[in-house]
């Protein structure tokens, strides 16, 4: 298990081991290099989808507030699904991050206070949401038997007291997580495939409900398919209403599939690194159901898919009503717009420049033929960056986990740009491969969607960069400045905040551009400005410096690599090799930016024609800018020498442990069949 010290008052370390004696269990015989690494990769999953969790659920929250067409009791229990997820969104995730980021660091008293409440609640939340599943079953199956009596019978009285039931059920279900774990894992065991079962025959039965009356009918076929035909425009909404929840049980049961097995598998084998490194992955997997959901009903529901549309495009001058009106030859879009009114022909016989209007193109119309080949080879790029870009920064944040050398404020602000970049591989990048996808096989809603996406985090992971290259330069012109006085005046609390501080500034990007383009406009040339001027102004700062008093410096490195000590308390040697670091990072982003500005203003003067071209050319251009966090971890492998002396040692020991353990199996087969013979 992983070295955890306590810092909590006059507690005994033997006292507040036991008040955590259920959270110790779980990695108590696993490897703690393994277990940093899935702690890792765990946090950051976890901290993303969080955000998405809550941003989605507040959304499809406020879209059933404002529906009219659901039935009231109906929107009660979605209303309950929404809440539970929103919960894990808002409080589980959040606890479960700090638990692990505890356990990384040893902080005994954040690791059992805030580990506890996120098992407790995490059990609150998951039971009700299985729970309400198998209410909105059950509501299904009654709604077909009942017919008429089913609106005078499931009153929304009832259903809010049965979702009050629910919800202190769950919550006293879950208190025996520390009082009775015995009493609490039995109750989960059973109460999990009981209620998967119940739902599960509520749908079966539905099924088989409307097969029997296509076959009084004399119709031998799928039920759903002659609903239409046979009883009118009802039961066709009762059929999508059925499917779309049926939809959201099957990702319920695939998010707690990997949790059944983990149990399954402590059973047999007991606690050990592949049970630990399973239970953390599982219970990831069972908290992206809350973020799951939401695409769900937007997918499924066409009155809150539209609502939700209308919010994210609200202000802005994009399509509020779009009628798709399909034949064999043509597709027109029929747009009404806050500013525009628009009417566009999609056929063959156009002109490909004809589709795009603006440099963003028309994320409702399918690309012209001549773009094809142009998103197949950005979306192959950005695919295989995507998973360079996530391994690279996974393994340099392990490492820098690891270094000992390098000082707080570095390490921090190193982590810093790596998580930023480790974003851009998880999230901005496949957005990316998903937009130029779309943009080839069609798919306007999707392709919306995915370009709205992509436009807020990449706007907001860009900045987060540019602003800690920033942070970093400071850092290392304080450094010189200060010297003695630098550790006690920039600290570790301190650099906390200043990185805090950072990713919130960064906030104001995605939010401005749902406000307006042009604020996300103004905002980026304020930071590129930023990023242009401080770096290279402290750069030349501490180059002035270091030339002005070369020989002084070059005496003091020669007697403290003779002594072997650092001269006056500051290693010069050292403090040359992170500015040379510094210059190289901030230069391999500044150019890897440089071919976007270029397009930008180039777009400016370009008539239509040209402007397709310079489509071609921007799709291009945003990969190399995402190239960047593919090339951030090489350059510190190369330039930070215990970096990449921990990264290969980690690589040598997962290799080296897979070869061992494929020699011994090698070895015992052979001897097996030895003493057979």
């Amino acid at each position: 298990m992983l070295n955890i010290s306590y810092q909590g008052g006059n507690q005994s370390f033997e006292e507040a081991t036991l008040c955590c004696r259920h959270l110790d269990v779980f990695f108590s015989k696993a490897d703690s290099d393994v277990i940093l690494l899935s702690d890792t990769i765990v946090c950051v999953i976890n901290s993303v989808f969080s955000v998405i969790a809550v941003f989605a659920n507040i959304l499809i929250l406020y879209a059933l507030y404002k529906a009219s067409s659901l039935h009231s009791p109906s929107k009660a229990l979605l209303c309950s699904l929404a809440l539970s997820d929103l919960g894990v969104g808002a409080i589980v995730q959040p606890l479960f991050v700090v638990y692990r980021w505890a356990q990384i660091n040893g902080i005994l008293h954040k690791y059992c206070k805030e580990g506890i409440f996120s098992h407790i609640e995490g059990s609150h939340f998951s039971a009700v949401s299985f729970l309400t599943m198998a209410a909105i079953s059950i509501d299904r199956l009654l709604s077909l038997v009942l017919r008429v009596q089913y609106h005078s019978t499931v009153t929304l009285r009832r259903v809010i007291f049965l979702l009050a039931l629910i919800w202190i059920s769950g919550g006293l279900w879950s208190s025996f997580w520390t009082r009775k774990q015995d009493l609490y894992s039995l109750i989960g065991m059973i109460q999990i495939p009981v209620f998967f079962s119940i739902t599960f025959c509520a749908y079966l039965k539905i099924y088989l409900c409307l097969r029997k009356q296509a076959c009084r009918m004399g119709r031998h076929v799928n039920p759903l398919k002659c609903i239409r035909k046979t009883h009118g425009m009802n039961f066709a909404r009762y059929k999508k209403s059925v499917v779309s929840m049926f939809y959201l049980f099957c990702a319920s049961v695939v998010s707690f599939l990997p949790y059944l097995c983990h149990k399954v598998a402590v059973a047999i084998s007991g606690w050990n690194t592949s049970t630990s490194v399973l239970f953390s992955f599982a219970l990831t997997m069972v908290y992206m159901n809350s973020s799951v959901n939401p695409l769900i009903y937007c997918w499924r529901i066409s009155e809150l898919k539209q609502i939700v549309l209308n919010v994210l495009c609200r202000n802005r001058s994009v399509v509020k009503e779009v009628k798709f009106v399909t034949s064999r030859d043509q597709v027109k879009i029929r747009a009404k717009s806050y500013r525009a009114r628009m009417v566009v022909n999609a056929s063959p016989a156009n002109s490909s420049a004809d589709l795009f209007t603006c440099y963003d193109p028309s994320i409702f119309i399918r690309a012209p033929s001549t773009l094809h080949t142009n998103y197949i080879i950005v979306a192959v790029f950005n695919a295989i960056l995507s998973v360079t870009a996530t391994l690279g920064n996974t393994l340099i944040l392990f490492a820098l986990k690891k270094a000992t050398t390098l000082n707080r404020t570095s390490n921090y602000l190193l982590c810093c740009l790596a998580v930023s970049d480790l974003m851009v591989g998880l999230v901005v990048q496949p957005l990316h491969v998903i937009y130029c996808i779309y943009g080839i096989i069609g798919g306007s809603k999707v392709r919306c969607y995915s370009r709205i996406l992509f436009q807020w985090t990449s706007d907001y992971f860009f900045a987060v960069s540019f602003l800690t290259i920033v942070a970093i330069s400071v850092d290392r012109y304080f450094t010189l400045c200060k010297r003695h006085a630098y550790r006690s005046t920039l600290t570790a609390n301190k650099t906390r905040a200043v990185i805090a501080f950072v990713w919130i500034t960064c906030l104001s990007f995605p939010l401005g551009r749902l406000v307006s383009s042009s604020i996300s406009m103004i905002l980026s040339s304020v930071i590129f400005i930023i990023f242009l001027l401080i770096p290279s102004f402290t750069i030349f700062k501490i180059y002035r410096f270091l030339k002005q008093h070369e020989i002084q410096i070059s005496s003091s490195m020669k007697k403290s690599s003779a002594a072997g000590v650092k001269t006056g308390g500051f290693d010069v040697l050292q403090y040359k090799r992170s500015i040379a670091t510094l210059i190289c990072v901030y230069l391999t982003l500044l150019v890897c930016f440089l071919p976007s500005i270029a397009v930008t203003a180039a777009w400016i003067t370009a008539d239509r024609p040209g402007k397709l071209r310079l489509i071609k050319v921007g799709n291009f251009s945003l990969t190399f800018i995402m190239f960047n966090s593919t090339l951030n971890p090489p350059l510190y492998c190369w330039r930070i020498r215990e970096v990449r002396q921990l990264i290969i040692n980690l690589l040598n020991k997962f290799f080296c442990c897979k070869i061992d353990r494929n020699h011994r199996n090698s070895v015992s087969s052979k001897t097996s069949e030895d003493t057979r013979l």
